[in-house]
């Protein structure tokens, strides 16, 4: 799928999104991953988030307030929340600054 969207030219209509997607697959071939070195701790606790915790924890950087992170990805403050909650367990961090610095 990958390289499917990478043969695609661009198109300013777009406005982005092609390579928004392609960020999020794993730009890595699969005979390069088995060569590489162990992650860090930190780094698989990263990679643990689901993509709208990953979304909000982007958000979260932009330091932006619960609402508006709501506002931005159209879901409730709530819920914006409960994501900031499972985020803070999987980075093992107890706050916003912590997880920022640690994203």
């Amino acid at each position: 799928m990958a390289e499917l969207l990478r043969q695609l030219p661009e198109n300013p209509e777009w406005g982005g999104f092609i390579p928004r997607i392609l960020a999020r697959f794993n730009p890595v071939p699969e005979q390069v991953v088995a060569q590489q070195p162990k992650r860090r701790a930190e780094d698989a606790r990263i990679i643990d988030l689901t993509n709208r915790e990953t979304d909000v924890l982007i958000l979260l950087c932009e330091r932006l307030y619960d609402k508006e992170i709501a506002d931005r990805l159209c879901i409730a403050t709530s819920t914006v929340k409960n994501h900031l909650s499972h985020i803070y367990s999987k980075l093992e961090v107890a706050n916003r600054r912590e997880a920022m610095r640690m994203a």
